[in-house]
């Protein structure tokens, strides 16, 4: 038995009104949480002046892309990985979890890869003033650059989650986005750092989210194994005959 198998919700509990109660509040805080992240960039930058503001404003089409596929990403495996559990399929969930993790990995570092040369010019697309252009540019490089901590983070949340173990990920983005808080003045005024500072707060509170999770995995606080050694790849061809994992991933 995991350290905290006791402690998530009995998922085969006959009180459903209870059941989703809790594990969709500790959700939708956790979550709301998370979203909140480049509002705390906004309210210390803001500070700084007006281009400083539009230089993170700017960016917020680049959250919603990383959240996209984040979170769509986090979803789909939620749902297969919930269902497995529940149809005792311990092993498949654990593979489907692990490779996921590989592969929205490796696409955080691609998109990271082909953002930054592109910044410049995207920037001036969506609008960027000549004047916000360089704080816009370091901001959005920082922010690529933490393509592949910010979209783990999100499936690592949507997996525990998935087990019912929804206050785990609440306290974790919680502290994440409490850290971000601490870190935007000390490095945007203390250290001088400016909008890079906003930036950099934000990719530290990723990591340290990703810390608390890769602790997670490793005590076995939850019923999900991922590891390694559970990562398995299939060529894309026919449809599985299960209902669960999708095409090109772990059968």
């Amino acid at each position: 038995m995991s350290l905290a198998s006791a402690a998530l919700p009995d998922m085969k509990s006959p009180h459903l009104k209870r059941l989703l109660f809790t594990l969709a509040l500790p959700a939708m805080i956790g979550l709301s949480a998370n979203a909140m992240h480049q509002l705390a960039n906004a309210y210390f930058v803001s500070q700084l002046g007006t281009n400083a503001i539009a230089a993170v404003s700017i960016c917020f089409p680049l959250l919603i892309i990383f959240s996209a596929i984040g979170e769509g990403a986090g979803i789909g495996v939620a749902s297969a990985v919930a269902r497995m559990l529940g149809a005792g399929q311990q092993q498949q969930a654990n593979r489907s979890a692990s490779t996921v993790m590989l592969l929205l990995g490796l696409a955080g570092c691609v998109l990271a890869a082909v953002l930054v040369p592109l910044l410049p010019t995207l920037l001036r697309a969506m609008g960027s003033s000549a004047d916000a252009l360089p704080a816009s540019t370091v901001y959005a490089t920082i922010f690529c650059l933490s393509a592949p901590l910010i979209l783990l983070q999100m499936l690592c949340d949507f997996i525990a989650i998935s087990e019912g173990n929804s206050r785990f990920s609440m306290w974790t983005l919680l502290g994440s986005f409490a850290l971000n808080v601490i870190l935007d003045p000390i490095l945007i005024f203390h250290y001088e750092m400016g909008v890079a500072g906003a930036a950099w707060a934000t990719l530290l509170s990723a990591l340290a989210a990703l810390i608390a999770y890769a602790f997670y995995f490793y005590l076995g606080i939850g019923k999900i194994e991922v590891a390694p050694r559970h990562i398995k790849i299939k060529r894309c061809g026919r449809w599985s005959q299960s209902a669960y994992p999708p095409p090109c991933l772990p059968a």
